[in-house]
Protein backbone atom coordinates (compact mmCIF):
# COMPACT_ATOMS: atom_id res chain seq x y z
CA UNK A 1 0.00 0.00 0.00
CA UNK A 2 2.68 2.81 -0.94
CA UNK A 3 0.47 4.34 -3.52
CA UNK A 4 0.48 7.72 -0.80
CA UNK A 5 -2.64 6.63 0.20
CA UNK A 6 -3.30 7.25 3.92
CA UNK A 7 -6.64 6.28 5.23
CA UNK A 8 -8.61 8.68 7.94
CA UNK A 9 -11.15 7.38 9.95
CA UNK A 10 -13.05 10.45 11.43
CA UNK A 11 -14.69 9.75 14.52
CA UNK A 12 -16.72 11.50 17.25
CA UNK A 13 -17.05 10.63 20.60
CA UNK A 14 -19.63 12.35 22.87
CA UNK A 15 -18.18 11.52 26.03
CA UNK A 16 -15.26 10.68 28.10
CA UNK A 17 -14.30 6.53 27.68
CA UNK A 18 -12.03 4.66 26.62
CA UNK A 19 -12.28 3.85 22.89
CA UNK A 20 -10.14 1.34 20.66
CA UNK A 21 -10.12 1.89 16.75
CA UNK A 22 -8.62 -1.37 14.95
CA UNK A 23 -8.01 -2.70 11.24
CA UNK A 24 -9.14 -6.54 9.96
CA UNK A 25 -8.74 -8.00 6.94
CA UNK A 26 -11.24 -9.21 5.25
CA UNK A 27 -10.84 -13.09 6.92
CA UNK A 28 -11.40 -11.40 10.43
CA UNK A 29 -7.98 -11.16 10.99
CA UNK A 30 -6.66 -8.30 13.75
CA UNK A 31 -3.84 -6.39 11.27
CA UNK A 32 -3.16 -3.18 13.50
CA UNK A 33 -4.24 -0.87 16.63
CA UNK A 34 -4.76 2.37 15.46
CA UNK A 35 -6.25 3.67 18.97
CA UNK A 36 -6.56 2.05 22.22
CA UNK A 37 -6.63 4.79 24.84
CA UNK A 38 -8.67 7.07 26.45
CA UNK A 39 -10.46 9.81 25.00
CA UNK A 40 -11.88 13.32 26.19
CA UNK A 41 -15.43 14.50 24.10
CA UNK A 42 -13.92 15.70 20.83
CA UNK A 43 -13.49 14.88 17.30
CA UNK A 44 -10.78 12.30 16.78
CA UNK A 45 -8.88 10.75 13.40
CA UNK A 46 -7.55 7.73 13.18
CA UNK A 47 -4.90 6.83 10.46
CA UNK A 48 -3.77 4.15 9.37
CA UNK A 49 -0.31 3.71 7.10
CA UNK A 50 -0.82 0.39 5.45
CA UNK A 51 1.58 -1.39 7.98
CA UNK A 52 0.65 -4.20 10.11
CA UNK A 53 1.32 -4.43 13.88
CA UNK A 54 4.29 -6.71 13.29
CA UNK A 55 6.10 -3.99 11.09
CA UNK A 56 5.33 -5.85 7.60
CA UNK A 57 3.75 -3.64 4.88
CA UNK A 58 0.15 -4.87 3.75
CA UNK A 59 -0.98 -5.52 0.04
CA UNK A 60 -3.50 -3.51 -1.76
CA UNK A 61 -6.84 -5.29 -0.46
CA UNK A 62 -10.11 -4.93 1.49
CA UNK A 63 -9.34 -4.16 5.09
CA UNK A 64 -12.22 -3.18 8.03
CA UNK A 65 -12.44 -1.17 10.61
CA UNK A 66 -14.00 -1.67 14.42
CA UNK A 67 -14.45 1.16 16.28
CA UNK A 68 -15.19 0.84 20.11
CA UNK A 69 -16.08 3.15 22.59
CA UNK A 70 -18.11 2.68 25.91
CA UNK A 71 -20.82 0.30 25.00
CA UNK A 72 -21.19 1.50 21.30
CA UNK A 73 -19.17 -0.53 18.42
CA UNK A 74 -18.98 -0.42 14.91
CA UNK A 75 -17.37 -2.42 11.80
CA UNK A 76 -17.09 -0.56 8.70
CA UNK A 77 -15.13 -1.27 5.36
CA UNK A 78 -13.22 2.55 4.77
CA UNK A 79 -12.29 1.78 1.06
CA UNK A 80 -10.75 -0.72 -1.42
CA UNK A 81 -6.63 0.42 -0.32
Amino acid sequence: MCDGLTPRVPYDIGGAGRVALRIFDVDGSLVRTLVDRWHEPAMYSGVWDGWAEDGRELARGVYFYQLEAGDFTAARKPSEL
